[in-house]
């Protein structure tokens, strides 16, 4: 479908060739003249062949004099061109709607972790024609940087197998499921939502032989830049044996809840995510753009919940029962907790706190 695509839009560029060429004549008397005019002219030609990409790569084979205006004008105009994604598509959902959490298996927690980047952000995207080799990955449709739930998984399992933690460890397992090479096809009890970001930039880098260490040169690459905020939002749904006792349960949601936030903070802090996190690219502050959350489905007197209501008459309580779909209005908010931090240290805290409880039997 793309490649039909680019082949109307190569027919269009046919048909619009008179147009190029006088735009190109102008174009190049107005590099010496005035600079504005230049960039005016460069853009129009993108206008004319109505893609930049493709117009980037007509003109390298012919004119690289009128290439390089190309990629310049539209150096220029893409970042006007990235708008968040409204709200009202819900492509990422709330995970600190409690009405909605209720509904998750006891011991379910979610962590919401709103991040700004402290290093630029760099990924790769599989298009068949851009103007750059290496264009960033971005959302299909609305044409957004964009972070794949795919992409979280495997930067947590690197970070975790970094800290130490082996593929075939039991927590990792629980976490994160067997590899594709494994016969057992457990899967894991981690759920990522994608991350969306509003800006994009560009950054160049010079490659060095690994041999010789000569620069091969310059290369112009695309990323979220520094300072960008985007939102890491996690979902654990703890599942078990069949005969498994409630003990059992808290004592490996706990211990799950520790490796995952310990896992979390080197992915984003020390090893990076994305591309070129070995160059430092794909980190984030210690200090978060907003205040994060750790919601868990279940009851404790410390978390930030309104006290606990009174409740229903057994006579109600009889009554709902013969009506399973009403029975999540009858355990509500008194049976989700939730922690607030401002900085991925305070996560940390409060993931040890809430492990310890649910080994005490605090929680319910």
């Amino acid at each position: 479908m793309k490649r039909d695509y680019y082949v109307l839009q190569w027919k269009k560029l046919n048909s619009n060739m008179s147009a190029l060429e006088q735009a190109i004549i102008a174009l190049e008397e107005a590099k010496k003249r005035d600079s504005n005019e230049y960039k005016r002219l460069a853009i129009k030609i993108i206008q004319i062949v109505g893609h930049p990409h493709l117009a980037y790569l007509w003109f390298a084979a012919i004119k690289a004099k009128v290439a390089n205006a190309i990629r310049e004008a539209w150096q220029e105009v893409l970042p006007d061109t990235i708008k968040a994604i409204p709200d009202v598509f819900g492509f990422v959902p709330d995970v600190e709607d409690e009405e909605k959490f209720i509904f998750l298996p006891l011991y379910s927690f979610a962590l919401k972790i709103p991040f700004q980047l402290e290093k630029p952000y760099m990924s790769r995207d599989d298009v068949d024609f851009y103007l750059l080799d290496s264009p960033l990955r971005k959302e299909k449709i609305f044409k957004v940087p964009t972070v794949a739930s795919t992409s979280w998984k495997g930067a947590l399992r690197a970070a975790l197998w970094q800290l130490g933690y082996e593929e075939d460890n039991e927590v990792i397992i629980r976490l994160l499921g067997n590899s594709r090479e494994s016969d057992e096809k457990q899967a894991g009890r981690l759920y990522f939502y994608p991350t969306f970001f509003d800006k994009i930039s560009f950054e160049v880098i010079n490659p060095h032989h690994h041999e010789t260490g000569v620069g091969q040169g310059p290369i112009l690459m695309e990323c979220v830049p520094r300072g960008a905020a985007g939102i890491l939002q996690i979902l654990y749904v703890p599942f078990g044996r069949p005969d498994q006792n409630e003990r059992e349960c808290r004592a490996e949601v706990a211990g799950d809840l520790e490796v995952l936030v310990k896992g979390v903070h080197a992915m984003l802090t020390t090893c990076g995510f994305g591309a070129k996190t070995s160059s430092g690219f794909g980190t984030v502050k210690d200090q978060l753009n907003d205040r994060g959350a750790l919601i868990l489905r279940a009851k404790t007197t410390d978390a930030d919940v309104p006290p606990a209501e009174d409740s229903p008459p057994s006579s109600e309580v009889n009554h709902l029962e013969s009506k399973p779909e009403e029975i999540p209005q009858l355990t509500g908010k008194p049976h989700v907790s939730k922690w607030t931090f401002s900085t991925l240290g305070e996560l940390c805290q409060v993931a040890r706190q809430v492990a310890a409880k649910l080994r005490e039997g605090g929680l319910r």
